[in-house]
């Protein structure tokens, strides 16, 4: 893995091996700012699917499917995206 990026492994049932690889990128991403740059940090966390839905359901025109079981949050400050599994594919719901 090249320094300073990093992409999310997804491992299902105790395997040794990823089933999938998920969002490739940088782990800081510089953001224009007055005076500078702002550094923004990555970082991933569990999307349950009570909170996907009480968080997608409040900005509105984001129809989910039927949600029951866990997604990735993979996100930056103020913005942030959701990998779901679903019907045999990865969804991407995307907070701008």
């Amino acid at each position: 893995m090249a320094k300073d990026k990093s992409t999310i492994l997804v491992f299902q049932d105790g395997a040794a091996t990823p089933v999938a690889e998920l969002a490739p990128g940088p782990d800081i991403y510089k953001q224009p700012a007055v005076g500078g740059f702002l550094r923004r940090t990555r970082s991933i966390s569990v999307m349950g699917p009570q909170s996907l839905q009480a968080f997608y359901g409040e900005i509105g025109g984001i129809e989910l499917p039927s949600l029951d079981h866990n997604g990735i949050g993979d996100s930056l400050i103020n913005k942030g995206s959701t990998w779901y599994w679903h019907q045999g594919e990865w969804l991407l719901f995307v907070l701008e």
